[in-house]
């Protein structure tokens, strides 16, 4: 196995060359921020006890304490926040092409060269990346699909193979091509009354202390915002 060093924090990693690590940052005194295999993370930072699967590939993403990314996923421009499941193989924060152009190639719009290769202007004159927003305690299942540009609300749930083009409202259900909404996990009222003190900024003590309750959605809610 050829085996590669790499400097992090201030210290060196003796690593298999296939799973690189780099520019990476993670924020928190003892992280605890576990890595698979092939995994690519650029510009990206951890708020701590977090994973990330195998053959995923992060650039310029913020991922919230608990939160984790199965196998296969592909996330770029992206602040995710705490105790968030993002399922294999998802993809956020996808570039964008124009539709009112002649042409949807990056060719004709940009100088970058990045994935297309040919560039006929010497000017970037679209904006082909937008910043995408998950809030915490969302669940994205496998293989979804969320464009850059959006705001997914907190207590979200993304179905499988949705294909997510709007805004989520927070506790909002949503499914299909394109996304819509299917269900609220919670009343309006309960929703408004989470969001006034939400439990993901506990700590860690007391989220061990009550831990328990979080089995029955009723209880819990009786028992803290009731």
């Amino acid at each position: 196995m050829i085996l590669v060093l790499i400097k992090r924090i201030g210290f060196y990693l003796l690593l298999p060359a296939f799973r690189v690590f780099r520019e990476l940052r993670v924020i928190a005194s003892n992280p605890k921020v576990k890595f698979g295999y092939r995994t690519r993370v650029v510009n990206s930072e951890f708020e701590g006890d977090n994973t990330v699967g195998s053959d995923t590939s992060l650039n310029q993403v913020q991922l919230g304490r608990g939160s984790y990314v199965a196998n296969g996923a592909a996330i770029k421009y992206t602040a995710i926040g705490r105790f968030c499941s993002i399922g294999p193989e998802v993809l956020i924060g996808l570039s964008r092409h124009p539709m009112d152009m002649v042409s949807t190639s990056p060719a004709f719009y940009s100088k970058k060269r990045d994935a297309c290769p040919l560039s006929f202007y010497q000017i970037d004159s679209y904006d082909e990346q937008l910043n995408t927003q998950i809030g915490n305690d969302v669940w994205i299942g496998a293989r979804a699909v969320i464009v850059g540009g959006v705001t997914v609300g907190d207590g979200a749930v993304i179905a499988s193979s949705a294909v997510v083009t709007k805004d989520v409202p927070p506790y909002c259900i949503v499914g299909g091509v394109p996304a819509r909404p299917i269900a609220k996990r919670l009343s309006d009222e309960q929703i408004e009354l989470v969001l006034l003190n939400p439990w993901w900024e506990w700590t860690s003590a007391k989220l061990k202390e009550y831990g328990g309750d979080f089995r029955s959605r009723e209880q819990f809610l009786e028992k803290h915002y009731m």
